[in-house]
């Protein structure tokens, strides 16, 4: 029972965002024109190359003294060290306001578009969240990481890539009081195996990894 991972009081609901539409913010090119620029500056060439966009959906987070609701970014491309990633996250969300929270892309291999249409909680949403969530936590405890990650949520994001399903946010974080808390660095063998079962799930299209610490990333996504 002291082991057991929390679960939110709505439920799976909070993990169900919900959407009218495409919301990007405000200059969203010049936005990831700078931040690219910033990328190209991690190293590496052709394909290696790390890219980030940012997602036409918000999130919460807590920057300062204050709860904000901004953009996720997503980084993708070159393959990083977790240490690496969780530096590169802290830089990306001090230096670019428009942003509180950065992903990593897994799967696909290339984000080539972001679309929202109209989303709310449905049976059919809920259904897929009730299985991609069941495929997370099954497989913790299938390999013996479940008492490593204090808590585990899964998002669903009503974002289609490259024109097709919804989205699933991997956040496992470790906490002692909840606070602070540090997102989980996943065995990348591990990490693999998950995706491969997510992918399974009808309607996921594509799964990122949540690689922002609280603060500025609060652990719920809304």
């Amino acid at each position: 029972m002291v082991a057991r991972h929390p679960f939110p009081g709505p439920g799976l609901a909070v993990r169900t965002l919900c959407a009218k539409g495409t919301d990007y913010p405000a200059g969203v090119e010049e936005v990831e024109k700078k931040i690219n620029e910033f990328l190209a500056g991690v190293g590496g060439s052709g394909d290696e190359v790390l890219k980030g966009r940012v997602l036409p959906i918000k999130s919460v987070g807590v920057q300062g003294d204050e709860r904000t609701y901004k953009h996720p970014l997503v980084v993708y491309g070159k393959p990083m060290e977790w240490t690496d990633l969780s530096k590169l996250s802290t830089q990306l969300t001090n230096q670019f306001p428009e942003i509180n929270r950065v992903v990593y892309g897994l799967f696909p291999d290339h984000f080539e578009t972001f679309s929202v249409a109209d989303s709310y909680l449905t049976k059919e949403r809920n259904l897929t969240i009730q299985k991609a969530d069941k495929v997370v936590m099954d497989y913790i405890i299938e390999a013996g990481i479940d008492k490593e990650i204090w808590q585990f949520p899964t998002v669903l994001i009503p974002v289609e890539v490259n024109g097709a399903g919804e989205s699933v946010v991997l956040r496992p974080v470790c906490s002692e009081e909840a606070m602070t808390a540090n997102f989980y660095e996943m065995e990348r063998a591990k990490l693999e195996e998950l995706v491969k079962r997510l992918k399974a799930v009808e309607g996921v299209t594509a799964v990122f990894y949540d690689i922002t610490n609280k603060p500025p990333g609060t652990i719920e996504w809304e």
